[in-house]
């Protein structure tokens, strides 16, 4: 693993394969919170047969994404194989940044951390794509996530400048103001006592971790981006902190925590919103599918529905897995979007 210096950031890059991934540090001001204490960073995912072949400019298409876990838990490294492989298939750069997790913070917090990627991949990503020859903000940037990552995109749409061109939303909470969030949901087989979650309030700030069997996998791919046959899987194991998932809903706590950045589904802000493509799975228990079907009514977003499946379905799959039908249709929705506005 080479350490190398670009444009004052100090570069890892691991190579595997024909792919290219790429870890940053984001130069922030943490507030109270000391930098050396935590490092926040992000992943950014390319193909090494770019550098010979792709000619990079402002007008490239990036996508920024969030990872889930209900605000609580994961970090940057949590991100589903398929993600990546339709990324790079379209000669999209991907790029997966840290933010900081709940209870200890808020959600003030949390969209700082990501305006501070938002901005450098604006500001800073062409730069790096081009070693330094062009310094051009980028004017396509992509924002999606998974469930707490799509509502944290989602929060991105309505807080940040310049918007981003399209949001793909899988299975998010479309506002916290949703009476999901105040209704003392129990999302177990019984009511969790605060000694469930006690050692997990009294935790410093933490940008989370992921499991190896929750990581991509650079060796999951082969060179042309196909699943890797002779890749397998961990078993997954179980993740302790997510206990503070259901915890936060069942006390009715995420309008306290997120409030001051929520928009509610009747504020002014949906109407300029980005165009917007929706994937949810129609048995989803977690975050019920009406949250996106609100979503809808609210702005022009198109939703792809994924009968019988529930929520996280797709995180381990792989691109042509049955699971991923409308879930590549609506990549394909979103392709479009990004082709529309690049014609403008």
């Amino acid at each position: 693993m080479d350490i190398w210096d670009v444009l004052g950031y100090a570069v890892s890059i691991a190579s595997k394969f024909c792919n290219h991934f790429e870890r940053y540090p984001v130069m922030k001001d943490y507030g109270t919170v000391p930098a050396d204490e935590l490092d926040l960073k992000l992943d950014i995912y390319t193909r090494d047969s770019w550098s010979q072949t792709k000619i990079w400019d402002e007008d490239q298409p990036v996508m920024v994404f969030f990872h889930g876990g209900g605000y609580v838990g994961y970090d940057r490294e949590h991100v589903p194989p398929h993600i990546v492989q339709s990324c790079l298939t379209r000669g999209w750069p991907l790029v997966s940044p840290d933010y900081r997790k709940l209870p200890q913070v808020k959600g003030e917090d949390i969209l700082s951390d990501a305006k501070a990627a938002y901005d450098f991949v604006v500001e800073r990503l062409l730069g790096l794509l081009t070693s330094g020859a062009s310094k051009l903000p980028m004017k396509n940037v992509i924002v999606a996530g998974a469930s707490a990552g799509g509502n944290l995109a989602i929060l991105c749409a309505h807080h940040i400048e310049p918007r981003p061109v399209a949001l793909l939303d899988y299975y998010a909470p479309t506002t916290v103001q949703d009476d999901f969030f105040s209704s003392s949901k129990v999302l177990g087989p019984v009511s969790l006592e605060p000694s469930d979650v006690e050692r997990f309030l009294r935790e410093p700030v933490s940008l989370g971790i992921t499991p190896p069997s929750a990581a991509f996998n650079l060796e999951s791919l082969t060179s042309d981006l196909s699943r890797n046959p002779k890749f397998q899987p961990l078993e997954r194991e179980l993740y302790p902190r997510m206990v503070l998932f259901p915890w936060l809903v069942q006390q009715n706590l995420f309008q306290d925590l997120m409030g001051s950045v929520d928009k509610g589904i009747d504020n002014a802000s949906w109407a300029s919103f980005p165009p917007t493509v929706i994937v949810h799975g129609s048995v989803d228990m977690t975050v019920p599918i009406a949250a996106s079907e609100k979503l809808v009514k609210a702005t022009d977003a198109t939703l792809f529905v994924v009968h019988g499946q529930g929520h996280a379905f797709d995180e381990p799959l792989f691109l042509g897995d049955l699971g991923l039908y409308e879930v590549e249709k609506a990549w394909k929705a979103l392709e479009n979007v990004v082709k529309v506005h690049q014609a403008r």
